[in-house]
């Protein structure tokens, strides 16, 4: 299944808390805050979509 998130909240539909977007279980992933545009995508140390 795919997890959608709550825009914004930090928080998923189903109440759980979203992954930070500098986690290291995000290493290797397409999007995470260490993207070197990651600042205009709205990603950072926070865990909102």
């Amino acid at each position: 299944t795919t997890e959608r998130c709550s825009r914004g909240q930090g928080m998923s539909m189903t109440g759980l808390e979203c992954i930070n977007w500098n986690s290291s279980s995000l290493q290797g992933k397409k999007f995470t805050a260490r993207r070197p545009e990651a600042d205009t995508l709205g990603l950072g140390n926070h865990n909102y979509c």
